[in-house]
């Protein structure tokens, strides 16, 4: 696969790269084909050139290996565990983005010293499918070297400047509940009405620091209630997120973002088989709320902190016409 990035003005330098990847994988079917195993290994090489004296050009590759089994109690009920290799290569943006904007006040410094990032992971999971509905559940636990991470901090003239860096060594581990239940067979409510439950538990350390890295999603819980029409003309479905407070950081100065519950209600019509009219009223009760992703780098006291909430009561409308 091979690329090339135009410049902007010059934020990117023009640049080509080139991407190359083998894999081989096989499949074992054993115990009256109950146990299914599943080996793989897969060879990466990344290159990336950008015209320019001042840069360098990047280059790394690695081999990597998966071996994972599920094996099936019955046709509706299986569990399974995996180990791979992960293997990913810097980016040309997060290798060579330059940008300064002191007018809006930032600035975005390249890093070409990048390395690749590796990492070992291992998960284990059950899945149940039933008349009822469906519970998908899993354990993961990932070692990471040179872990890839965007990093944002403020100068003395309260500029937001943000770069890429390497974490020598980190970890990030948690563990994912998803579940539905169709309400016309649980309850006898109207055909088409389900429920859907969501919560992801995830925790990540800098091996160096012990501090939890920033770029970890704090405790979130997702409760939705819908709607399908039998002939899957018309639907909708309301859903409320609720999000933990996260208070731990890399800087023990930096803002906590409160906890919050959005609801957020969407639905749809399609009059032919080709249009899909969608339309959602978001963030329905107004909450003033941040998202732990976008406040990186800003420290207790900030007096721009209110400029990073997310948007309040808001609504959109969209037409998808399939040729």
């Amino acid at each position: 696969d091979k690329g090339t990035s135009k410049p902007g003005p010059e934020e990117v330098p023009k640049s080509k790269s080139e991407k190359r990847a083998v894999f081989v994988q096989d499949q074992m079917f054993m115990l009256d084909e109950k146990l299914v195993v599943t080996a793989g290994l897969r060879y990466d090489d990344y290159q990336a050139k950008p015209d320019s004296d001042t840069l360098k050009d990047h280059k790394s590759d690695a081999f990597t290996g998966r071996l994972g089994a599920v094996y099936h109690f019955t046709d509706n009920f299986s569990t399974y565990g995996q180990f791979t290799q992960g293997f990913r290569a810097p980016t040309i943006h997060e290798l060579y983005y330059d940008k300064e904007n002191l007018a809006h006040g930032y600035k975005v410094i390249s890093n070409p010293n990048l390395k690749p990032e590796e990492s070992d992971a291992v998960e284990l999971g059950l899945r149940l499918n039933g008349h009822l509905g469906s519970v998908a559940t899993s354990v993961f636990y990932n070692n990471y070297k040179n872990f890839i991470k965007e990093v944002t901090t403020y100068d003395s003239n309260d500029i937001q400047i943000t770069t890429n860096e390497n974490v020598d060594k980190a970890k990030i581990y948690g563990a994912e509940l998803k579940t539905s239940i169709w309400l016309d067979e649980a309850l006898n409510a109207p055909m088409g009405t389900y429920a859907n439950f969501s919560v992801a538990y995830t925790r990540g350390e800098d091996k160096k620091t012990g501090r939890e890295l920033d770029t970890v999603a704090p405790l979130t819980a997702v409760l939705g209630l819908g709607y399908d029409s039998p002939d899957e003309m018309w639907g909708g479905v309301i859903d409320v997120t609720m999000v933990a407070t996260k208070d731990e950081w890399q800087k023990e100065d930096h803002f906590n973002t409160p906890g919050y519950t959005v609801v957020d209600m969407t639905t749809y019509y399609r009059p032919s088989k080709d249009l899909t009219v969608r339309a959602g009223l978001f963030n329905a009760f107004d909450k003033k709320y941040w998202q732990y992703q976008n406040i990186d780098g800003i420290t207790v006291g900030k007096e721009n902190i209110n400029r990073k909430t997310e948007p309040g009561r808001n609504w959109g409308v969209n037409v998808k016409y399939d040729f």
